[in-house]
């Protein structure tokens, strides 16, 4: 807001609200304005407007390319400035700054469904965020609560994540084309970047009607005995990494650990999507700091660090490591030379 001899003006460097006057008229862009307190001096950048009483009982809002504008409405929409249609149509301008979703078909439809999304967010937002309540931190009025193990849920805190997955979504991986299953496959790779599960995603989108794209490929793979630091990992932010074993391969042993918090250490060997209502029937070995696999031979392990701390713990390191088998069995040639650059006696072959 800004404030010039004693008058308020709705605007700052952000966005201003313009009063059309029940009018269409496209040159009107005067910020709409009051007679004020003290307190308002904010400076005014770059415009997006907000335009209200748009039109004669125009019963529609809309985001133009340039500004949110918005109608009295009539019979059966009225007011249309509520903040669930404010935040709506503000996320129409998100979206054409991040991937440019066009305005039809599949790409449409995802474009509509992610403006739902921060109108009902903003909503929230502003229910929760008072004097009293955090929404990104409900545990900062000393009741309320981030983490499950500490509750029984949290939905608000979950709304700003699965929120914060989508706008990463948007900006990073969809494209102006991109279908439904394109949307998919860049949310679920979106959730890689931010370190969450991507399983209630992947069932969420099959109960829909959306097959999920094997991103399997997308997983960082991890190299033998080099040290990995700086690892981002907290109870919301789980990162998943993969590493591939060789047929000679006898216990595979991962390491993980920060200075302020321990981080536990679950394997999957494979990658697919789990189906069970145990959510742990896939895991293979769990532990906190170190984990190990007795007889791995030639497999594909996946493993996801985490962390009860709701703070992000941002120095943690990794290694991976795995001891050979002393005894082997082979017809590949480059094998059996490998093993006795290594001192292995043929019978180990």
């Amino acid at each position: 807001m800004r404030k010039e001899d004693g008058i308020c003006y709705l605007e700052n460097e952000y966005v201003k609200a313009v009063d059309m006057g029940s009018t269409e008229f496209e040159n009107i862009t005067e910020a709409a304005s009051f007679k004020c307190q003290d307190g308002y001096d904010d400076q005014v950048g770059k415009i997006r407007y907000i335009r209200v009483h748009y039109g004669s009982m125009f019963e529609n809002a809309f985001w133009n390319g340039n500004n949110c504008t918005f109608g009295d409405g009539e019979a059966n929409l009225y007011p249309l400035t509520s903040l669930d249609l404010i935040g709506h149509e503000i996320g129409h301008g998100v979206t054409e700054q991040g991937s440019d979703l066009m305005y039809f078909g599949e790409m449409g439809g995802v474009n509509e469904a992610f403006s739902d999304m921060l109108g009902e967010t903003a909503e929230e937002y502003l229910r929760w965020n008072d004097l009293v309540h955090s929404f990104e931190r409900p545990e900062n009025d000393n009741s309320s609560v981030s983490h499950v193990k500490d509750f029984t849920t949290d939905s608000n805190r979950i709304l700003i994540l699965v929120v914060e997955l989508f706008l990463h979504a948007n900006r990073m991986y969809w494209h102006p084309m991109a279908s439904f299953e394109d949307c998919v496959c860049g949310t679920l790779k979106a959730a890689m970047d931010l370190g969450f599960s991507k399983t209630p995603f992947e069932r969420g989108f099959i109960d829909v009607g959306i097959t999920p794209c094997d991103i399997t490929e997308y997983v960082p793979v991890v190299i033998a005995n080099k040290t990995y630091n700086d690892i981002n990992v907290s109870a919301d932010v789980k990162p998943m990494f993969r590493f591939q074993t060789p047929a000679w391969a006898d216990i595979v042993t991962i390491q993980s650990s920060s200075m302020h918090g321990i981080i536990c250490i679950a394997v999957q060997n494979g990658n697919k999507i789990e189906t069970d209502d145990d959510e742990s029937a896939n895991t293979i070995a769990e532990g906190d700091s170190e984990v190990s696999i007795e007889d791995a031979g030639a497999a594909d392990f996946f493993f996801e660090l985490s962390t009860a701390e709701n703070s992000v713990l941002s120095d943690v390191n990794l290694r991976v490591s795995y001891s050979c088998a002393k005894t082997f069995q082979t017809d590949d040639e480059t094998v059996r030379k490998f093993y006795r650059a290594y001192g292995f006696s043929e019978e180990s072959l």
